[in-house]
């Protein structure tokens, strides 16, 4: 599935409204997924630099590595401790 603005939306929604107590579970989930996308769109080529891109790798997989950085960095204790999260982190 393609992500979109109205995606986006929804997610920032779940975030700050926390209507049901698996919300934040589910938000995190998907932001992890969302990262794990985008760098699997990269080849071993692009990450090696033998094809031109237009953006430089490097730069692409800091880009990347900063937002998984930033996203561990803000999740909460309860769901670093939350079975469920780690397994499905792990398996992304």
């Amino acid at each position: 599935m393609r992500w979109t603005r109205y995606l986006d939306d929804c997610l920032r929604l779940l975030e700050e409204e926390k209507a049901q107590p698996t919300d934040d579970l589910l938000v995190h989930i998907v932001r992890v997924q969302l990262i794990c996308n985008k760098g699997s769109t990269l080849t071993w080529n692009d990450v090696l630099g033998d094809v031109e891109v237009g953006i430089p790798t490097g730069l692409y997989v800091k880009t990347l590595k900063s937002q998984l950085d930033n996203l561990e960095n803000s999740i909460p204790q309860v769901l670093k401790a939350n079975g469920i999260f780690l397994v499905l982190i792990l398996l992304a």
